[in-house]
């Protein structure tokens, strides 16, 4: 305690975010007050509190994307911390120093993200569609190179950061190895991080939602939740993983960030060939096991007696399900069908492709239950 204070520890600092917290509510609300003309918004705020329900309506088609994001985001990125926390309380100290430090180092790519919030979403608003594609890239692009040097100075400042704490020594060397991961991965989360904020200035809230918080769920933190509890891999391995997992959101981000025409389609072309010789290849493999002429017979030697209601609404179900997600993507891209485009043929084509895939992943799995 300092001023005749008491002293505290953790608990006063609890109290004092808490108080530096009211202290900014205060000095914004203030602020914006004293300047009703220039923040039009304010002018008027208290003379009604009724809101009409077409308002309400969008308010919570663009709002609870965005709560349920941070919501479930938070306790997602919480318990990628309490895998960390298994492998020991140096491991929790090490991390805890870490994120601070991280979060220190960040604050130029929370700014970015802002930015490009604010500038590419006041673009999108008065139309200026290439312009604000113009701009997200250059963006895009300056904030990548930035964070190079951020990252570069994370590295070089992180075997003398740990040293103002009063710690151990294993806690310190712990903590420098995690800010140099975190400071070599940093240029790629900062390019997420804008991309999020590009992809939610034009509206599209849903969309991150899923980039972020249902992305977090599926890749980061299973890696982390499996990789502490059952394998033997170090803290900074781990660590290294959960932080280079967003290379995927990388990925993803490009291709929403070229649209339908240039990223969706454009990747489709080269990887659905790919995918297609990876199974043929899959089969060609299974067809080699043993049992392989039994799991064939099985598969396409009909025995009609089997055939029953329960059998019938079970492959209803499964072709009800099937034309859910046809709806969903014809709803999508047949928006971009061309005048000349010939619907039937291309429904036909449509057909025959999934219907000789399904048949080729029969192949490539039934094989492999019967042999192993």
């Amino acid at each position: 305690g300092s001023f005749g204070a008491p002293r505290l520890g953790v608990v006063g600092a609890a109290i004092a975010t808490v108080i530096a917290r009211y202290i900014e509510a205060i000095y914004l609300i203030l602020h914006t007050h004293r300047r009703e003309k220039t923040f039009i918004f304010a002018q008027g705020l208290y003379k009604s509190l009724y809101l009409p329900g077409a308002v309400v309506k969008k308010i919570l088609l663009t709002g609870t994307p965005l709560m349920l994001n941070e919501l479930f985001w938070s306790i997602g990125t919480t318990m990628i911390s309490q895998s960390y926390s298994t492998r020991g309380l140096t491991v929790v100290a090490a991390t805890n120093i870490a994120g601070t430090v991280w979060n220190l180092f960040c604050v130029i790519m929370f700014a970015m993200g802002n930015a490009v919030s604010i500038i590419i979403g006041q673009q999108l608003g008065a139309g200026e569609i290439e312009e604000a594609k113009r701009t997200d890239n250059k963006l895009l692009f300056f904030t990548v190179v930035l964070h190079i040097g951020v990252g570069a100075l994370i590295a070089i400042t992180a075997p003398f950061i740990p040293l103002i704490y009063n710690t151990t020594p294993e806690v310190q060397r712990l903590t420098t190895e995690l800010l140099l991961v975190a400071g070599a991965a940093l240029p790629i989360q900062a390019f997420a991080h804008v991309t999020y904020f590009t992809i939610r200035s034009g509206g599209k809230t849903f969309i991150t939602f899923l980039f972020d918080c249902v992305f977090t769920w599926l890749i980061p933190l299973p890696i982390a939740f499996f990789c502490s509890r059952y394998t033997a891999l170090s803290i900074i391995g781990i660590y290294a993983l959960v932080q280079f997992a967003d290379i995927i959101k990388v990925i993803i981000g490009s291709i929403l960030l070229l649209g339908v025409t240039k990223g969706i389609e454009a990747v489709t072309k080269k990887l659905m060939p790919l995918l297609f010789l990876l199974l043929l290849l899959l089969c060609g493999y299974s067809l080699t096991l043993p049992g392989a002429g039994l799991a064939l017979s099985f598969l396409f030697a009909p025995e009609w007696h089997k055939i029953t209601p329960a059998v019938v609404l079970t492959a209803m179900g499964l072709a009800f399900f099937k034309l859910s997600i046809g709806m969903g993507c014809m709803m999508t891209y047949g928006s971009y069908f061309r005048d000349d485009q010939h619907i039937p043929l291309t429904t036909v084509r449509v057909m025959c492709a999934d219907l000789f895939v399904s048949m080729l992943a029969g192949i490539a799995i039934f094989p492999a239950v019967f042999a192993f």
